[in-house]
């Protein structure tokens, strides 16, 4: 059962807090003896059982009263304890969340750099490459070269020829 109870805890304290104030109203609502202990009570059993509180078993504890737990109760869900609980599970989520927040950020960011900077270094490859050749000739193709099948196409670098047919 403790798990539960963690879990709310941790994760479901605005539901903890709702759970605890129906509880109150509902055992303010109950037609028992404020003197009498709450075990001996017939509808305060199952409705706490309903909420997940269970006898203990075994231990020789002074008898709880139905005054005394609904006046816990009242205090715990309109006093401090359960502001300090809030504040302390959104401050425990947060410093725990933080750090993976950042490596994602990080990962995230390094993995975009990368792609960016090779996509870039590449388009910066291919559309600078001309103009390190720095003749006019170098931005003139000889369009008649490209079309018929005949014509050569001369290269403005060594050991480059455009459309060289004679390799296949």
């Amino acid at each position: 059962m403790v798990h539960h109870y963690l879990s709310w805890a941790v994760y479901l304290t605005d539901r903890l807090w709702e759970s605890l104030l129906k509880l109150h109203s509902d055992l303010e609502r109950l037609q028992c003896s404020k003197a009498k202990p709450l075990h001996q009570c017939a509808d305060a059993p199952p409705l706490l059982y309903r909420n997940g509180f269970t006898p203990t078993d075994g231990t020789l504890q002074p008898p709880l009263t139905c005054s005394k737990v609904i006046a816990k109760l009242k205090a715990v869900v309109a006093g401090q304890p359960i502001a300090n609980l809030m504040t302390a599970m959104d401050l425990f989520l947060y410093n725990i969340r933080t750090p993976f927040f950042y490596t994602l950020l990080t990962l995230w960011s390094i993995a975009t750099l990368l792609l960016a900077h090779t996509v870039l270094y590449h388009l910066d490859i291919l559309l600078i490459r001309s103009h390190f050749v720095r003749s006019k000739a170098s931005h003139l193709i000889d369009a008649k070269a490209l079309l018929t099948h005949g014509r050569k196409m001369l290269s403005l670098y060594k050991d480059v020829d455009y459309f060289d047919d004679d390799l296949y």
